[in-house]
């Protein structure tokens, strides 16, 4: 009875991953030409290291942000991300990160830690 429960539930999860992708497929973007000029955009937070290796997620965010700026498609970022404690701080890395790459800190805000 497990077996059959765990084989329907995995069965369920890849439906349900199929159909979110076939529903966003038309709205995936993959060049820079296509994306809209915008005053604001989100970066979603995101560990830079997974272990002693970076992490492909948070530098390919990272990398995108800084090419949407620097194409004159965002005028502004809001970082968003695990930040309960002071020693792990996605947008703070985040912002470190944006700011070695010459986007000036005015264009840079952070989510505030929920209490």
């Amino acid at each position: 009875m497990l077996a059959i429960t765990l084989v329907l539930f995995v069965i369920l999860v890849v439906t349900v991953d199929r159909w979110v992708s076939w529903q966003a497929e038309d709205h995936l973007v993959t060049s820079i030409e296509e994306v809209d000029n915008v005053q604001v955009a989100v970066v979603l937070g995101t560990s830079k290291y997974l272990g002693r290796t970076l992490n492909e997620y948070y530098s390919h965010r990272i990398d995108a942000a800084i090419n949407l700026y620097n194409e004159g498609k965002v005028s502004h970022f809001l970082l968003s991300g695990d930040n309960a404690h002071r020693s792990y701080n996605e947008p703070w890395t985040m912002k470190r990160d944006l700011l070695r790459a010459n986007v000036p800190e005015p264009a840079i805000h952070l989510t505030t830690p929920v209490s």
